[in-house]
């Protein structure tokens, strides 16, 4: 998806902000200067993809990015805490799928991308709330119906935390789906709070999947011309793709494969395309 002209603002303001305290001024002009440069040279890129050479920059001149690693493995272990009572919902209800894509979409506010703060009460209080969630219900069938004759499924994940919620939805989805094989991809590299192999092991993912591959990059999203071999094959021979969060949206959105896609409107470009209020879950399809 290409980037939409109003968020070029948008993106410049948050990234030219990110930065050390202490950078001089001369520096600083410098870097906010090619910040703009990169976004004006790369609009017709996704604006994940743009935060790869954004963070490129950022390194080359302040010699690093934020690190995320024990804000991930806390909300790793926030969310493996509440595994249990969320799959025993999910197992008690009378349409377990719909209970576990809620979940799934729930678990997408985890994002430290989008948001400075995640407080352990709002999300508490979202995951509360999910199950009173609204879903489409003819993006929902047709994403059971094409569950219900598919072998082999890609599951595209987003987020640390949030992927104990596509945990619960794995889950769900091969027992109601025996004969499903699933391949979970997740970063390749960090970037923000994404889920990487190390979050995939710290929540014991590949207990639900069949294999965990990831994208070869720090892009928070799958850009399927950069899929390491492994990953591309999983993700061309899947009869079904599910793909989680805002960032995967963007940069497969438009593409030439049908994509099931679940994720959270966090943002005013989300929230006036889709014509609903901040924070809105949705399940949609293209493709």
């Amino acid at each position: 998806m290409k980037l939409p002209a109003r968020c070029y603002t948008c993106l410049y303001e948050k990234y030219s902000r990110r930065h050390p305290r202490d950078v001089d001024e001369q520096t600083l002009a410098a870097y906010q200067s090619e910040v703009a440069q990169t976004i004006e040279q790369h609009k017709d890129k996704s604006s994940p993809q743009i935060v790869e050479h954004i963070n490129r920059l950022r390194v080359a001149y302040f010699g690093g990015i934020e690190e995320y690693g024990a804000i991930k493995r806390y909300f790793n272990q926030y969310m493996l805490e509440r595994e249990a009572s969320m799959q025993a919902a999910v197992d008690a209800s009378d349409d377990p799928l719909a209970a576990a894509v809620r979940y799934a979409m729930a678990g997408n506010l985890i994002d430290f991308g989008a948001f400075p703060t995640v407080e352990e009460d709002t999300l508490r209080a979202f995951l509360d709330a999910a199950q009173r969630t609204a879903l489409d219900e003819t993006a929902l069938q047709r994403l059971r119906t094409e569950l219900a004759c598919a072998r082999r499924l890609c599951y595209m994940t987003d987020n640390c935390g949030e992927i104990v919620a596509d945990k619960v939805l794995l889950r769900t989805l091969r027992r109601l789906y025996p004969s499903l094989t699933v391949t979970v991809l997740v970063r390749g590299a960090p970037i923000h709070n994404d889920a990487t192999r190390e979050d995939a092991e710290q929540v014991d993912l590949m207990s639900v999947a069949d294999a965990i591959a990831d994208s070869g990059c720090a892009i928070g999203g799958i850009v399927p011309d950069r899929l390491p071999a492994d990953a591309a094959k999983a993700f061309l021979d899947a009869d079904v793709r599910i793909a989680k969060g805002q960032g995967n949206y963007e940069t497969l959105s438009g593409c030439a494969f049908p994509i099931h896609f679940i994720f959270l409107c966090k943002c005013p470009m989300f929230t006036e395309r889709f014509g609903v209020a901040p924070c809105t879950g949705l399940l949609i399809k293209e493709g």
